[in-house]
């Protein structure tokens, strides 16, 4: 989910098909979301996509470009986290620094295809945890409780001291930049997702931690 919602945040822009391809696949993989509350505003934003013509794309394309990327003094909605957090303007690089350490750490490096943007883009810390999310599951998989726990407290202090300080900016932004349209539904989505994915780590962790604890007893 957190990399189909990168992609939402970084598309192939302009393309219906590619629209409609990222739309079938967040609805594919958001079927585990339909008790929440935000779904339904997810499903209506995904049945937009999947009506698109030519012209409705390029109103799309336009939409992303005037909230989010005309110069980043300019963009009412700018999608890299140093906008939000560092407010004197004096400490981008710092930002972004902290957020490729906490990439490299995992064993991550930019592509060469992102070159020119800065680390703290938010589709790149959504795709950070998409990464971080399925090495989890693998492990879970491979029965590694050690690597769990540790994976699930990377996730935790990743939200914690980056996206989960600025994305509530980034709604509230959206939100009185435009009225309606899709991206602020989407901004206002994944924002209740990834609050949800935190609380869920937090249980996760209580969880592992209980298990361990009873294994030490057992022992």
């Amino acid at each position: 989910m957190y990399g189909l919602l990168g992609a939402v945040f970084y598309p192939e822009r302009g393309e219906v098909d590619g629209w409609v391809q990222l739309a079938e696949e967040l609805r594919d993989r958001c079927g585990s979301l339909r008790d929440f509350p935000f779904f339904p505003r997810l499903e209506s934003a995904l049945e937009a996509l999947f009506e698109l013509s030519h012209e409705q794309a390029m109103r799309l394309e336009q939409e992303y470009l005037e909230l989010f990327v005309l110069g980043n003094s300019k963009a009412r909605c700018p999608l890299h986290e140093a906008d939000y957090v560092d407010h004197t303007g004096l400490q981008r690089g710092s930002v972004a620094v902290a957020v490729e350490q906490a990439y490299a750490a995992a064993g991550l490096t930019l592509s060469s295809a992102t070159r020119g943007e800065l680390p703290d883009h938010v589709a790149f810390e959504l795709e950070f945890l998409s990464h971080l999310c399925a090495k989890e599951a693998k492990a879970r998989e491979d029965d590694r409780p050690e690597e769990v726990a540790g994976l699930l407290c990377s996730q935790r202090s990743f939200l914690d001291r980056h996206l989960l300080l600025w994305f509530p900016s980034l709604v509230r932004n959206a939100r009185l930049a435009t009225p309606g349209g899709f991206y602020r539904e989407i901004a206002e989505v994944a924002h209740a997702f990834v609050v949800h994915d935190r609380d869920l780590i937090a249980l996760l962790q209580e969880s592992v931690a209980t298990r361990s604890a009873v294994a030490a007893f057992e022992a």
